[in-house]
């Protein structure tokens, strides 16, 4: 259980040499520490500093001690002080600074498990019994699974045109929903207008890029710092911590009590049931939170091209027309109507179409002239003649 390396102190002003041990660091810089008489574990009773992120800086750590009168610093009871008061028992394992590592992390834990274990065998067994536990005054708080929608790092568009049946059809419908449609559809747009719509209906919104295994595993990784109670904000060094991490997350979800969430897999292009051994195929119901895991899909919600009109009002809406334009005066235009025919219907191919009118002042009739051209010579290279 002992590390073979024994703990040492550095300087406060010398920094670690790069490196998964301290071998490499000049043992000049090094504290002399008195020898001990004995080799069992010492008990300290004082303050304990708990935060958000870890320390790992000297000078930082003897200012937390001369301000605070802090013994030591930790991370994972700072997400439970603001929920209950409990007494924090830990183990020290390193000092701190930047030559922190986990050589007597396991020591450190299965002392401080070993004085717990004494100090319960002598308190009252009344007053263990008439203690809540931390399952109960945890459920005693409202706002325990509380997390809000964070769109950060999801494309967002503010007009919304269409698809408005498929909204209402969503909510009033069974908790697993998918949609299914070409890339560029609008199925992105659609789940961010539902989530913002009923944003208050659920406690807590996670966005998550499906895109393949690993993206789904690093996304869900990213939540952990963002949960009630979770105190991890450094990132994950390695593909079994993003695993442990990921899994963490799905175990919080699978609380009882917290049933009350949604969660958007986004750029999902190839899933399956088992693992196919298609290429970027990969079982999605390996990643529910529930033990039975994802039997299906749910209703699939197929998304289709827009509508002449929506898709009209979408063309004047991103290029700008409107300035001199009515969408009716674009709708009786015949190369309007021609333009979006010609672009499918396609959300995402429309406000493309729009942004280069808007940029470069080009007519819609200018621009169906162009992309007609350019369409027939993009025929002739994918199908040359011989």
């Amino acid at each position: 259980m002992r590390a073979k390396q024994r703990l040492r102190i550095w300087t406060v002003e010398y920094n670690h040499v790069i490196s998964n041990t301290c071998l490499n660091c000049d043992r000049s810089k090094l504290i002399p520490r008195p020898s001990r008489d004995h080799e069992e574990p010492v008990v300290h009773y004082g303050l304990i500093g708990s935060a958000n992120q870890a320390v790992r800086d000297g000078r930082r750590r003897d200012q937390l001690a001369r301000e605070l009168g802090v013994y030591c610093l930790e991370i994972e009871a700072a997400g439970l002080m603001n929920d209950f008061p409990c007494l924090v028992i830990r183990g020290i394992c390193d000092y701190a600074d930047s030559h922190k590592n986990k050589e007597w992390q396991g020591y450190a834990a299965a002392v401080a498990a070993a004085y717990a274990k004494e100090l319960l065998l002598v308190v009252p067994i009344d007053q263990i019994t008439s203690t809540p536990t931390a399952r109960d005054t945890l459920a005693e708080s409202v706002h325990r699974f509380d997390v809000p929608l964070d769109l950060t790092a999801v494309p967002v568009i503010e007009s919304f045109l269409g698809q408005h049946n498929e909204l209402d059809q969503l909510w009033h419908h069974e908790r697993l929903r998918h949609f299914m449609g070409l890339g560029g559809m609008g199925k992105t747009q659609l789940a961010i207008r539902f989530a913002r719509g009923h944003s208050n209906d659920f406690t807590a919104l996670f966005w998550l890029n499906g895109k393949d295994r690993g993206t789904l595993l690093q996304s869900l990784s990213s939540i952990l710092p963002r949960l009630p109670g979770q105190s991890q904000d450094t990132e994950a060094m390695n593909d079994e911590e993003v695993e442990q991490r990921a899994r963490h997350v799905l175990r919080w979800l699978a609380l009882e009590g917290n049933s009350s969430w949604l969660i958007i897999f986004d750029n999902v292009h190839q899933y399956s049931s088992v693992d196919s051994g298609v290429d970027g195929a990969y079982d999605i119901g390996g990643f529910s939170p529930w033990p039975m895991g994802l039997t299906e899909l749910g209703k699939s919600f197929p998304i289709y091209r827009l509508e002449s009109e929506d898709a009209i009002q979408l063309l004047l809406q991103s290029s700008h027309l409107s300035g001199s334009n009515t969408i009716k005066e674009l709708e009786a235009n015949p190369d309007a109507l021609a333009l979006v025919n010609r672009l499918g219907g396609v959300p995402l191919a429309i406000v493309i179409a729009g942004a280069f009118m808007r940029e470069t002042g080009t007519s819609v009739t200018e621009y169906l002239h162009y992309y007609q051209e350019y369409w027939s010579d993009l025929q002739l290279q994918s199908n040359p003649r011989h």
